[in-house]
């Protein structure tokens, strides 16, 4: 059974998780390709259930790599079900990956990075982090101390942003903040970056 610090799992609302991956992608291809054409952007969506968000970042074509990382065993192999399944109906899904991991674990994170560099090779590699309001503001503060140690930049994209507040006080620069006007609050979402180099 999973921490208290987590939430229950519900899945991402589709229309929210597709605008905030296209703005990504797009904010991504016109913030590095053109000055550094070799980085490869890497999604990863911390508490990806399911995988929804990670299908939809391959079917972008935006991202290089796609990396479903959860906790929660039954639902990290739906997560390699759905990836396996895409496979079969595209063919192009090399690069999608379910990694069982612990948003609040050193150990995990830095096998995380570990299997990123294992996927992208001798390629330079942006993180950019998605996360559905999976956990509590305190589990929020230790997934970005880790990110900070682990990656030192990154992209952090928030869907229903309820504990933005611990983005602001680590000091990530928000890019783009959208707050749905008739409270429906699934439909909030959020873009920052961690600027700092490792």
């Amino acid at each position: 059974t999973l921490s208290s610090d987590f939430m229950w799992y519900s899945p991402s609302e589709t229309r929210t998780s597709r605008d905030i991956i296209d703005f990504c992608g797009e904010w991504f291809t016109s913030y590095f390709t053109y000055s550094k054409s070799d980085v490869v952007p890497v999604f990863v969506d911390f508490g990806a259930g399911a995988a929804k968000p990670n299908i939809q970042a391959i079917e972008s074509r935006k991202f290089a790599v796609s990396i479903a990382f959860e906790l929660d065993d039954t639902l990290l192999a739906q997560a390699a079900s759905n990836f396996q399944a895409m496979a079969k109906r595209s063919g192009d899904f090399k690069a999608a990956v379910a990694f069982k991991g612990d948003v609040a674990s050193k150990g995990s994170i830095e096998k995380l990075r570990e299997k990123i560099l294992e996927t992208v090779g001798d390629k330079s590699f942006v993180l950019c982090a998605y996360n559905k309001n999976s956990y509590g503001p305190e589990t929020l503060r230790e997934a970005i101390a880790l990110l900070d140690e682990v990656f030192g930049s990154y992209v952090y994209m928030d869907q229903n942003p309820v504990h933005r507040g611990v983005l602001e006080e680590a000091g990530l620069v928000f890019h783009r903040l959208v707050l749905d006007p008739k409270l429906r609050k699934n439909r909030d979402w959020l873009l920052a970056e961690r600027t700092q180099e490792k």
